[in-house]
Parts: structure tokens; C-alpha cells; sequence
């Protein structure tokens, strides 16, 4: 007989902020096995928690509820014991894309028993890929947690910089995760092209903060403080994405879910994307293309 524990696995960012804003609304028993950024999320959320090898934290267990991405496999890793187990599992889809991508372990497609969701787009998806599989659209909570601290907080004085949330999309290709639709750009290009056209932008603003990637360090951009010196640039650090969003007016990335988090609390919100024409795999109409921003 399994104890009516639960189970949460996590490695990258996206899946962890839902995960964990779920999660401590529900007050359950958990176990918890967490790597790489989702553990930080999850002790900022929880304070200080016992972090489990997977074989320990999933020891008689009830359910599995795990994010879904790319820079590790241990929540497909998880997934799979679960199955061999016969623990319920659960994973969310924290993105638009690459559903099948991240299910496959070994060369094997290994599905969970239940699928959440956060939006109606992403169900339709999930439908298409998954007809077999249960899909549940949940609430966003980690959007509705951060539209919460806002109405709370007066974060919106002196918003005037222009804030660039970076992606490692070079990492995401070397991990067969194409966020877009072909590998003609990378992080750089993006980059390099919002720099060269920042005036179509805004003319008058107070600085540049760049925001790594939660999978970055502040390094992987000291690159682009040599490059553009004459730009007040700041890398962001110690700050929260939405101490970031709140102190810009305008925010610039490529495909990264700091933009739709941007839209959601009401900030321009641009695409970097250099590629003439080439369509970003956010499905929000008001995310504006620098390229089409350039050509009128």
C-alpha cells in the first residue's frame, strides 16, 4: 500500500514556476527531487527542503507530478520509473513546442498518464500530438502568483529601460530542441540585430538590462557589454524577472516565457527574431517583430 505522498520533479525553469505555485497552494505531502534552476525556484517558494535522489523521492509514493524540458532528463527519467512502478504520473507543458521532444528517453517515446496544461492553446496542441493521453487545462498559477505581487507591491515606478530576456537558443539545438522553425539564428544574431536596430525601437530610454537566462550565468553576456560599449548596458542580477519587468517599459526577446509574462502585466513586448518573416512559437498576437517594426 503507497503512503498518499507526493512526488514533484523538476530541472528547468518554465515547468518548476508552475510546478511550485501549484504546489504550495495544495498543502500536501511531498517529496521532492529537483535540479538546476527548479530547485532554487522551489527554496525561494518552500524555504530550505529535503532534495531526494529520484529513487528515493518517488519510494512509496501515490502520484508523480514533474516539468517538462530540455537541459536535463531527469523528469522523463521519472516519468519512466514511475511507469515501471505503477505510480500515477503527471507532467506539464510549460511551452508551445516540441511536445513530442520531451517525452522521448533511450529512443523511446514514454508518456505520462496525464497531461497539464495551462492555456487553451497549448490543450489544442497537446490533442494533436496526444489523443490517447488525458489532458487537463489547469490554472496558470505562477502568471496569477505574479499578477497577485504586482497589485500588491507599487513595482511600476520609473519604468524606463528597455529589459532583453535572453535564451540559450545555440543549448537548445545542441539538445535536438528547435524552439524555432528552422537554425538559422541563435542567441547572438538576435542579439547583434536588436542592438543594430535599437533606435527603431526607442529613442529615449535609460538603459539596456540584459537577464540570462535562468540556465545562465551574468558571463555568457559579458560578450555584449565589450561589443556594445557605448550602450548603458546592466546584466540583471540578484533582481526577479519581475522586479526586471516592472523597472522597463519595453520588453525585447526571442521566444523565452518572460515575454509572455511581460504581455500579461500589460508592457510592450517585442521579438528579436532577425529572420524576415520568420514567425516566433509564442502564439500571443500582441508580441510586436522588430523586423516589421524596421520595414513599417
Amino acid at each position: 500500500m503507497k503512503a498518499n505522498k507526493v512526488t514533484l520533479v523538476a530541472h528547468d525553469a518554465g515547468g518548476a514556476e508552475i510546478l511550485s505555485s501549484w504546489a504550495i497552494l495544495q498543502k500536501k505531502n511531498y517529496s521532492f527531487s529537483l535540479k538546476g534552476p527548479a530547485l532554487t525556484i522551489f527554496e525561494r517558494k518552500f524555504g530550505k527542503i529535503k532534495n531526494q535522489n529520484l529513487d528515493e523521492a518517488l519510494e512509496n509514493s501515490s502520484l508523480l507530478i514533474s516539468g517538462t524540458g530540455w537541459q536535463s532528463n531527469l523528469e522523463i527519467k521519472a516519468i519512466k520509473i514511475s511507469k515501471e512502478n505503477k505510480i500515477r504520473s503527471i507532467a506539464i507543458l510549460d511551452h508551445w513546442v516540441n511536445f513530442k521532444e520531451r517525452f522521448f528517453i533511450e529512443g523511446k517515446l514514454v508518456l505520462p498518464d496525464e497531461l497539464w496544461v495551462v492555456d487553451a492553446k497549448a490543450k489544442r496542441i497537446a490533442k494533436n500530438f496526444f489523443p490517447s493521453t488525458k489532458i487537463l487545462q489547469i490554472p496558470n498559477y505562477y502568471l496569477n502568483e505574479i499578477i497577485s505581487e504586482v497589485k500588491n507591491k507599487n513595482f511600476f515606478l520609473d519604468a524606463k529601460s528597455i529589459l532583453y530576456v535572453c535564451e540559450p537558443i545555440s543549448r537548445h539545438k545542441l539538445n535536438g530542441f528547435n524552439y524555432q522553425s528552422n537554425e538559422k539564428y541563435n542567441e547572438v544574431d538576435a542579439i547583434n540585430f536588436f542592438f543594430k536596430n535599437i533606435s527603431f525601437i526607442e529613442k529615449t530610454y535609460e538603459k539596456i538590462i540584459l537577464r540570462p537566462h535562468p540556465s545562465e550565468t551574468a558571463k555568457d553576456y559579458l560578450w555584449v557589454i565589450n561589443k556594445f560599449k557605448s550602450y548603458n548596458i546592466e546584466i540583471s542580477q540578484n533582481k526577479t524577472l519581475i522586479e526586471d519587468i516592472c523597472r522597463s517599459n519595453i520588453i525585447v526577446g526571442c521566444t523565452t516565457m518572460a515575454m509572455v509574462v511581460a504581455l500579461k502585466l500589460n508592457k510592450r513586448v517585442i521579438s528579436s527574431i532577425p529572420i524576415s518573416g520568420e514567425k516566433h512559437s509564442l502564439p500571443f498576437k500582441k508580441i510586436e517583430y522588430l523586423y516589421k517594426i524596421i520595414n513599417g
